[in-house]
């Protein structure tokens, strides 16, 4: 059995949602259906909510099939996370942009799961080097797509140059 530090799973987290990410992509180029996903239903829940967080925040219908699909094989939790995903990215195109961001930042408070354990990072600004608590469940550092970690503590600007 692999432990991971609260960061390393943090970082773990985010990669293995990427690959499922990158799996159903695989499957829709290839036109593979597959019977169910029961390969994902054990996972940990967490992770399997960023799954579906990315998959929204993609606001890509191509999804909508393959959550179908997925959603059967799932316990009540998930499958109700999934229904609102397939709805949400179903009713996309006829948000505008400013009611989408809106929208992804409300499904961030319930897709995106926080640690339990607490996870320290040290300041890098210049004359700071405190440790802080970063909190994993701030939607912006998962906005591109792959976890940005933050280099300033909650006391500085992200582009301060002191």
């Amino acid at each position: 059995m692999i432990v991971f530090t609260p960061l390393g799973w943090v970082v773990e987290r985010d990669q293995r949602a990427s690959e499922f990410v990158r799996q159903f992509d695989a499957l829709i180029a290839s036109h593979i259906v597959p019977l169910d996903f029961n390969d994902l239903k054990d996972r940990n829940r967490g992770m399997i909510f960023l799954t579906l967080y990315k998959l929204l925040c993609s606001r890509n219908e191509k999804y909508i099939p393959l959550l179908r699909i997925w959603k059967k094989t799932e316990f009540k939790k998930v499958q109700a996370a999934i229904q609102q995903v397939i709805s949400d990215l179903t009713n996309s195109n006829q948000m505008t942009d400013a009611e989408w961001q809106v929208l992804v930042k409300d499904r961030a408070r319930t897709l995106i799961v926080s640690s339990k354990e607490p996870i320290f990072l040290v300041c890098k600004t210049k004359r700071c080097d405190r440790t802080f608590i970063m909190r994993d469940t701030n939607p912006a550092y998962y906005a591109s797509g792959r976890l940005i970690l933050p280099d300033a503590c909650p006391n500085h600007e992200i582009f301060d140059d002191e």
